[in-house]
């Protein structure tokens, strides 16, 4: 089987040092948690759920010393149901230990929005442009952990003087199948597509004030397709694809040919939270996944258009542990997987940057 290799670099450092500092988890969800939101949520909005820890190797080992909760709590997803209900709404996503980095220059101050807390001000900001939702499916006999992720999601453009953003998400390597090199297989991600959407009334949405804006992952009646600036993805053989205002490349996350080069991409990438801890630690990949570039993404010049990514992965033997007796010790791994989605303004006149962040180092 052929495979593609995401950028291989060749690092001046074999490992990054990062400063010691505390990340704040969002706790587990039960098993049982979980079973009763899916079924609330297949047809009429979720009740919220209560969930008691489940004491595991997994939790109590690593978890507890990551947070300062002393219980779990299950994401209340009521408000994010809506009228047609679309697919990524009917499963609770299994992507648990999330972060919201946001930061934009809309008043000429850089200002930092980051939080490590679901439902909090930080959070609502930040998914007004990027949201990202996972869940398990069975495709063909293989298990893929498939993704929906959406980019500008209030259809709002983040630009003034630049007129070009960009979106990219990075695939969750730690468990992906890949080759023994750790490059892309070619059946590595299937089902890819970005699809472009806007407002039906734009008037509803307001650039500045976003705070009520509708967005495309929760509000998706408000929406349209525009399909002349949509495509789907033959992955990895389309390294590079144009459509409509966009083009599609991979190899877009953070460059490791050198610190000086990785630092650069940083601030491109993520502008004044280029040095934020949780960032630093999901864009520089151990070994042996080292000196690789696993990020995916568009360019584009249609700034007031939301983008939908669909995406499955393919997971590797030890993403799930199928001996495991508790919920939290079988999906341990892919709870702890690092991936993230940003929505950014392209250009170094630029600040803005909305990174939608999942993962942990249960060694931290």
């Amino acid at each position: 089987m052929t495979t593609a290799k995401p950028s291989k670099h060749t690092s001046s450092k074999s490992s990054r040092k990062h400063s010691a500092h505390k990340i704040h988890t969002l706790p587990l969800a039960t098993m049982a948690a979980l079973l009763t939101a899916a079924t609330c949520l297949g047809s009429q909005p979720a009740m919220a759920v209560t969930a008691t820890t489940i004491t595991t190797p997994t939790y109590t080992s690593t978890a507890k010393k990551l947070t300062n909760s002393t219980g779990s709590v299950y994401q209340d997803r009521e408000a994010d149901v809506v009228v047609n209900n679309p697919d990524w709404l009917k499963t609770p996503s299994i992507l648990e230990f999330q972060r919201y980095r946001s930061t934009n220059d809309e008043n000429k101050d850089k200002t930092t929005m980051n939080s490590d807390e679901y439902g909090s001000d930080e959070h609502n900001t930040l998914i007004k442009k990027t949201d990202m939702y996972a869940h398990i499916e069975t495709i063909n006999g293989a298990k893929y952990l498939v993704f929906d992720v959406f980019f500008n999601n209030d259809a709002q453009s983040m630009v003034k003087l630049s007129n070009r953003q960009w979106y990219i998400w990075q695939v969750p390597y730690q468990i992906a199948k890949l080759n023994p090199d750790s490059f892309f297989e070619n059946d590595t991600i299937r089902d890819l597509r970005f699809d472009a959407y806007k407002l039906k009334d734009a008037s509803q949405n307001d650039k500045i004030k976003r705070k009520m804006n509708f967005t495309l992952s929760r509000d998706f009646d408000k929406f349209e397709k525009v399909d002349n600036q949509s495509t789907s993805i033959s992955f990895p053989n389309d390294n590079e694809k144009n459509f409509g205002a966009s083009m599609f490349q991979y190899s877009l996350g953070p460059n490791l040919t050198s610190d000086s080069q990785y630092e650069a991409n940083m601030k491109n990438l993520f502008h004044e939270n280029h040095d934020d801890y949780a960032l630093g630690k999901a864009t520089y990949p151990a070994y042996p996944y080292s000196s690789k570039n696993y990020g995916i993404g568009i360019q584009t010049t249609e700034v007031n258009l939301a983008f939908h990514m669909h995406a499955a992965v393919k997971l590797n033997d030890t993403a799930i542990n199928e001996k495991a007796t508790t919920y939290d010790e079988k999906y341990a791994n892919i709870h702890n997987a690092w991936t993230w989605a940003d929505s950014a303004t392209y250009g170094r006149t630029t600040s803005s940057s909305y990174a939608w962040v999942s993962g942990r180092d249960p060694q931290s």
